[in-house]
C-alpha cells in the first residue's frame, strides 16, 4: 500500500480508526466515506473529526452514487484544495 499511497494525489477510503490512523500521516487529500454497518456509527465520528480540521472530505455512503466520482474529479482538478486538504 505504501507505493500506491506515494502515487495517489487523493485517496478514497473508509474510516475505520485504523485507517484514518494512517491516512493522518500521509499528507494526501482524502475523501472518507464511513461504512455504515459499523457499531454506534464509530466510523463517521472518526471521519467528522477529520473534516472538522480540513484535512478531509466526507461522503456519506448513501451519496457515493450520486457524489463520489464528481467530487474526486472536482478535487484532483483542484490543486489548491488538494493542498489545502493534505496539509491539515
Amino acid at each position: 500500500m505504501d507505493l500506491a499511497y506515494k502515487a495517489a494525489d487523493l485517496v478514497i477510503s473508509r474510516a475505520g480508526a485504523g485507517t484514518i490512523s494512517e491516512l493522518s500521516m500521509l499528507e494526501k487529500a482524502v475523501i472518507l466515506v464511513p461504512s455504515p454497518n459499523v457499531a454506534e456509527d464509530h466510523q463517521t465520528k472518526n471521519a467528522s473529526a477529520l473534516v472538522n480540521i480540513n484535512a478531509a472530505v466526507l461522503i456519506k455512503d448513501n451519496e457515493t452514487e450520486n457524489k463520489l466520482i464528481d467530487t474526486a474529479l472536482e478535487l484532483v482538478n483542484n490543486e489548491i484544495k488538494l493542498k489545502k486538504l493534505s496539509e491539515t
